[in-house]
């Protein structure tokens, strides 16, 4: 499992569960084993190299079971590779300048910091 990644994700219409596939679709391409789940069915991270975790966003928010997963596996993922995406409608127009420069729920920011210091977390982007 050295090559093992899992890419995770929450949804609520399943744009969100396409761009999970697509990315793990990807990573098989380039030779990695990777497994896509929805957040609230994974049980264990702890086999995972790198986990790409990604959430439909609504009113600035991620869906409930991206942010519980993001928070059980806090401690696990601190010793991972990680990449956080989210998505959601934007409307017509610059992304940035439509959501004001929204990047990640306020809520969760300190995990993602956490990560981030310690050079795991690759991208906090909003599609």
């Amino acid at each position: 499992m050295d090559n093992q990644v899992l890419v995770t994700y929450a949804t609520k219409y399943g744009a969100t569960a396409e761009i999970a596939e697509k990315i793990g679709q990807v990573l098989r391409e380039a030779g990695l084993g990777t497994d896509v789940l929805p957040a609230d069915r994974v049980s264990d991270v702890s086999p995972y190299k790198a986990v790409v975790l990604g959430s439909a966003v609504y009113i600035g928010r991620w869906r409930k079971q991206a942010a519980k997963f993001l928070k059980t596996n806090e401690k696990v993922l601190a010793e991972q590779l990680v990449w956080l995406f989210s998505s959601g409608p934007t409307g017509k127009g610059d992304a940035v300048e439509l959501t004001e420069g929204w990047r990640f729920p306020k809520a969760l920011q300190p995990i993602a910091d956490v990560l981030k210091e310690k050079g795991l977390a690759a991208g906090t982007q909003s599609e």
